[in-house]
């Protein structure tokens, strides 16, 4: 029987968010225990059955996931602004079987079907189908020292549910791979849709990838765009 160890590193009175290691990934705890237990999340990934024009947008945490999510969504919807939160209109796979969730049934979402995750490659759900399994991976990278630092501001932003415990010591965890989902340096790249590093800050470079990026996706998605400036 599979066991879901709970994890929470802790140096003196110092200590990480509380995490649940499902399929070898520190799943926040907040993610498992809305789902009913680790026992159900792990069944939905492990049993999910893509379809061949499924669109996986994938990344570390805080990689810029946001703006390549939107990119997406806009190019399959002819460039439409919506006022919809992101999350209700782009499945987060980890987070499919909270209550709060719009995506209960996930069979009857419309297609192309949009996903986002933070789990790695080998990790993302497949189909038994072979003939299923052509649906198309988007990874975004970002410099692991910028993604390091907005991770710690996003977990340390949830007050006392979020991280208690200064930089030098998320820093430690995040270098060792035991901050949440997996060591940043250990994903492996293939031929499915790697778009670029974001090595973000100004306007400027902010602007360059998004254009650059909605380029990118057009090219991949084999959309045709009327203009991308």
């Amino acid at each position: 029987m599979a066991s879901y160890p709970i994890i929470q590193e802790r140096e003196g009175e110092w200590t990480s968010n509380e995490m649940i290691e499902i399929l070898g990934f520190r799943i926040p705890a907040f993610f498992v225990y809305g789902s009913q237990g680790p026992e159900l999340l792990c069944d939905f990934i492990t049993n999910f059955q893509t379809k061949p024009d499924d669109v996986f947008i994938v990344s570390y945490p805080k990689s810029g996931t946001t703006w390549v999510q939107e990119i997406v969504w806009q190019i399959y919807h002819d460039g439409e602004i919506s006022h919809k939160v992101l999350g209700d209109r782009i499945l987060y796979i980890e987070k499919a079987l909270l209550p709060e969730s719009t995506h209960l049934d996930i069979k009857s979402m419309p297609s192309p079907r949009l996903f986002k995750s933070h789990l790695s490659y080998d990790a993302i759900p497949k189909s038994t189908d072979e003939a299923k399994t052509t649906c198309k991976y988007i990874y975004v990278a970002r410099n692991p020292k910028d993604a390091a630092v907005s991770s710690y501001k996003f977990m340390g932003s949830f007050g006392t549910n979020g991280m208690n415990a200064p930089w030098e010591f998320y820093a430690k965890l995040f270098i060792e791979g035991k901050s949440k989902y997996m060591k940043c340096f250990q994903i492996q790249f293939t031929t499915n849709g790697v778009i670029m590093f974001l090595d973000g800050g100004s306007t400027d470079m902010i602007r360059t990838f998004c254009s650059l990026n909605m380029k990118t996706c057009r090219r991949y998605e084999n959309f045709p765009l009327t203009s991308v400036s």
